[in-house]
């Protein structure tokens, strides 16, 4: 997808994400880069700052991998709020790791969700809530709670909006594990991808849209793509959106009515 960069004369842009959150050796996102390989071909470097928050009042910068650092930046920005920030980032501390937990569980979820509180104690009486809320049980500072997510593009929706399962992991990641960058930018993420591919007798084909997804059996068994060929798989992997995928590739003609109604309701 946009895990990329691209030149145009000497200068190298970057199609993607700024920073990586979770590839730390030992941290979970890394062992994904070992078992497939590339961990290797890649050389992480871990950055001093996780960001620079620039309001009228503040010019903050917040450590890369330091919690007790970020602490410390707002205590001395927010002195008035100094039990909340601390109450807040302890909060948030406990339930990524519980979601982090619950990411590596062998369990069938099926299975967890009988015990789920009990599993997940942090983790399941906030799981419906937004980060707005979270931050309301700790923080009264609007401009503090403004500054905390100031980053919330990278997540799609506002504060308000935001399901707190999505909005708390990635950034206690910066904040404990710390941000790290591709040596040689984002594009030799992909490129390692590739060469262990090809290492293993695979083919990585570029530059070719894909028209269709074959269905055989109820099952997705290929793609034709815009030259009308065809390749044939087990497993097909869709890096497009679920209305791409599903109702222009796959056809609404392939889904029942009860399927079409619930994309329909997707925002």
């Amino acid at each position: 997808g946009y895990a990329t960069s691209y030149k145009r004369g000497d200068v190298t842009f970057e199609s993607t994400l700024h920073m990586l959150a979770g590839v730390a050796k030992g941290k979970i996102m890394y062992k994904l880069l070992e078992e497939c390989g590339v961990d290797s071909k890649v050389e992480l470097t871990k950055l001093k700052y996780f960001g620079r928050l620039v309001f009228p009042e503040h010019d903050l910068r917040l450590p890369s991998g330091d919690l007790e650092g970020v602490i410390s930046v707002l205590e001395n920005a927010f002195p008035r709020e100094r039990d909340g920030i601390r109450s807040l980032l302890s909060h948030m501390t406990r339930i990524s790791n519980d979601q982090t937990k619950f990411g590596v569980a062998k369990a069938p979820f099926l299975l967890q969700f009988a015990v789920f509180p009990l599993l997940y104690p942090s983790l399941f009486p906030v799981a419906f809530k937004t980060c707005e809320q979270l931050l309301a049980k700790h923080i009264k500072d609007q401009k503090l709670k403004s500054l905390l997510y100031a980053n919330y593009t990278y997540y799609g929706l506002p504060p308000s909006r935001l399901n707190m399962t999505y909005g708390v992991l990635p950034n206690m990641r910066y904040w404990t594990d710390g941000a790290f960058y591709p040596r040689g930018g984002n594009q030799t993420i992909p490129d390692a991808f590739a060469k262990v591919i090809r290492e293993h007798g695979g083919e990585v084909v570029c530059g070719k849209g894909v028209a269709s997804i074959l269905i055989e059996n109820g099952g997705a068994a290929g793609v034709v793509t815009e030259e009308g060929e065809e390749y044939h798989a087990h497993v097909i992997v869709s890096n497009a959106s679920p209305q791409s995928t599903f109702l222009d590739m796959v056809g609404k003609q392939k889904f029942s009515s009860r399927f079409l109604r619930r994309m329909d309701r997707m925002e």
